[in-house]
């Protein structure tokens, strides 16, 4: 575990040397940790956490691009457009994301969640219960952020 423990402490490190909290610089910073940052970054910024309204995926992507060099690895940065092709996270048509405080008793995961406990909390295809409700909230609670859970969009479910 010490590899991801090193990955998650440097993940807010820049590659400029301005990031937190050792202040590393460019290959200095383990490439597991370079390329958690544009990942989470990219993801947060779609979410509306890091900025004051939800972007795009392309905007998201540009916004990352952008800081290329400076905050990301221009490395991971080329290679950017091939892993969003290949494993993006942002929702689908049929899904979208709810924190557990916002999620409902009846609503279908539409993919695995793995808590933040690393087990399996749910399936893709799953129903959410009662039971898996306060198990949801009740880890949001406990690690003080929302989760993102993905779900079938309500519209999506009547057809």
């Amino acid at each position: 575990m010490s590899e991801v423990s090193t990955i998650i402490r440097h993940h807010h490190e820049r590659y400029d040397g301005q990031g937190f909290p050792d202040g590393l610089i460019g290959a200095n910073i383990s490439i597991g940790a370079r390329i958690l940052a544009v990942a989470e970054d990219y993801d947060e910024l779609q979410q509306g956490w890091l900025a004051d309204q939800k972007l795009s995926s392309k905007e998201a992507a540009r916004f990352v691009t952008n800081a290329s060099g400076r905050r990301y690895d221009p490395e991971v940065i080329g290679a950017l457009p091939k892993a969003l092709e290949e494993y993006g996270s942002t929702p689908l048509a049929h899904e979208q994301i709810v924190p557990a405080k916002k999620l409902k008793i009846g609503a279908m995961l539409t993919r695995d969640f793995i808590g933040p406990d690393g087990y399996l909390w749910g399936t893709k295809g799953q129903v959410v219960n009662g039971r898996m409700l306060t198990k949801f909230r009740d880890g949001e609670e406990v690690i003080g952020h929302a989760m993102k859970i993905y779900t079938m969009r309500p519209e999506a479910l009547s057809k």
